[in-house]
């Protein structure tokens, strides 16, 4: 199990993220956050044998679902999922602790793996794919909203998104390649303004949105950073600025 399989440590993660780096749009954002905050408080639900959500507050009166979305995931015509990212990243962490197991290693920490499939840009990431898969989960949860409500009744509903893509920028040029130290002019994308992300999420049936986007990192002349976490609540979704970005015109900063 990779570490982000496991719900607890995207959690913890998540607390260490820096005031600073929190976008909210009002008190009741910083009321979330808060109890968030308060985990102590919270009980743990996301074992394959327990009643979903993930987690729930009987104290906050708020139940939680944690899902991960990133830009690498393709389903087939057949409807089948495939994401190069996952399989080489479990790979590699099954082959980091059967090194230390043959070894005779002890160890206790965390193993974070940040891996690369070696695929062309375009075969690995995508925006494409990040928005076809930001879609897709969001949908996928809203069919279980009613199992949420039957076990929770009294509860608000937290999609807790971590967002595992990388940063991307718009730019009417064509074929852009992206080098290492190679500068480039163009809009940065704005993902929580994104029109075709904001739309998928007013009509999801949460009342509160923590969208959890801690890679994308990059480096710009003004010094610019984006937000490591945006919170949502269903009434400011609908007040919501949105910039409308077409797909052919976006590239990921990654290479």
């Amino acid at each position: 199990m990779a570490y982000y399989d496991n719900e607890l440590n995207i959690i913890n993660d998540f607390i260490e993220v820096s005031s600073k780096e929190i976008l909210m749009f009002d008190k009741y954002g910083e009321k979330v956050l808060k109890s968030i905050y308060d985990f102590t408080r919270w009980e743990n639900s996301s074992s394959k044998t327990d009643p979903p959500p993930d987690m729930y507050s009987i104290k906050h009166k708020l139940m939680m679902e944690i899902m991960r979305v990133d830009d690498h995931t393709t389903v087939n015509k057949k409807g089948i999922i495939y994401n190069p990212y996952r399989i080489k990243e479990n790979k590699t962490y099954k082959e980091i602790q059967n090194w230390l197991k043959k070894n005779n290693i002890s160890f206790n920490g965390n193993i974070f793996v940040n891996t690369i499939t070696d695929l062309p840009t375009d075969e690995d990431h995508s925006y494409e794919k990040y928005l076809n898969e930001f879609v897709r989960v969001i949908k996928k949860h809203d069919e279980s909203y009613e199992l949420y409500v039957k076990n929770h009744p009294t509860k608000k509903l937290i999609y807790f998104i971590l967002d595992e893509s990388s940063p991307y920028f718009k730019s009417e040029e064509k074929e852009i390649i992206i080098k290492a130290g190679k500068s480039v002019c163009a809009q940065l994308h704005l993902f929580f303004y994104d029109r075709n992300f904001i739309d998928v999420l007013k009509k999801s049936k949460a009342d509160y949105i923590i969208w959890y986007a801690p890679f994308k990192h990059f480096k710009s002349l003004d010094n610019i950073d984006l937000p490591k976490v945006v919170i949502f609540t269903k009434e400011n979704l609908k007040d919501i600025k949105n910039i409308n970005y077409n797909i052919n015109e976006m590239y990921s900063m990654e290479e």
